[in-house]
């Protein structure tokens, strides 16, 4: 793991070489984002054990974004991983949710690799981050980052990865005009200081909204999560019960892969 992360900050140092000789520090998009999510929820574990007493679990809570509500699951000492079957109902699987875009043709859409093996190899170029998940961190890359260097590390290093529209980076809203003014239900993948979560909002909102409630949720990197007609996610309860979460769900058997957090 120490090996391919020094690799990556190498890429992400070279380009940002090329790109611009000098970049002010604090506001470098290029600097590596990656938290561990065995070691770096150490604290949070400890804070959180009467909610529940097993030692892998997702807590699920509702944050006040200023005017705005979001549902935030947070991992506790999970592993994450893609799929590109429909992860059936097993119990060591505790969160599931949709990744990557799904094409008209039922493809994924956008370059997607699970544990090295490329699953989808077309670049699509108007999607503005990507995210690498090994099996227990996430990096979260802007589309600038994502070459033919970092992908050969990411097959020789068996990590996975997917293409997504990027929301924050460095704590900054990343301009986003795919979705224009029109209002949904959102979801994303959200790297916080100490922790990372699935985020979603409890009603319809634009997308500029969904990110400006992130930023003030103290989020450092957000990438999106397919939503819409293909929202179909879920997660267990205290009770290891399976909650189904998502709204308009009438695509859901097109829906071509999957995010888990599992143990």
């Amino acid at each position: 793991m120490h090996r391919f992360i020094m690799s990556i900050i190498a890429l992400i140092i070279a380009n940002a070489f090329t790109a611009c000789n000098e970049r002010n520090s604090d506001t470098d998009p290029f600097r590596k984002q990656s938290y561990d999510l065995k070691n770096d929820m150490a604290d949070s574990v400890k804070s959180l054990e009467t909610v529940n007493n097993e030692e892998y679990y997702v807590h699920s809570f509702i944050a006040a974004a200023g005017d705005s509500t979001v549902i935030l699951y947070q991992p506790i000492k999970l592993s994450i991983k893609l799929h590109s079957e429909r992860p059936g109902n097993n119990q060591n699987i505790f969160l599931c949710v949709p990744a990557a875009y799904t094409t008209p043709s039922n493809t994924i859409d956008g370059l997607f690799y699970i544990e090295g093996k490329e699953i989808s190899g077309i670049v699509n170029n108007l999607l503005t981050g990507g995210c690498i998940i090994s099996e227990d961190s996430i990096i979260i890359l802007s589309k600038n980052q994502i070459n033919s260097a970092l992908l050969r590390e990411i097959r020789l290093e068996k990590r996975s990865f997917f293409q997504q529209t990027l929301l924050v980076m460095n704590s900054r809203i990343v301009p986003c005009s795919l979705f224009g003014k029109k209002e949904n239900v959102r979801r994303a993948l959200v790297q916080f200081e100490d922790k990372i979560c699935i985020s979603e909002t409890k009603k319809p909102m634009t997308i500029i909204q969904f990110q400006q409630s992130l930023i003030k949720l103290k989020a450092i990197n957000a990438i999106y999560l397919d939503m819409g007609t293909w929202s179909e996610g879920w997660y267990r309860g205290e009770n290891r019960e399976k909650i189904v979460i998502g709204e308009n769900m009438i695509n859901t058997n097109r829906q071509t892969n999957w995010l888990t957090f599992e143990k």
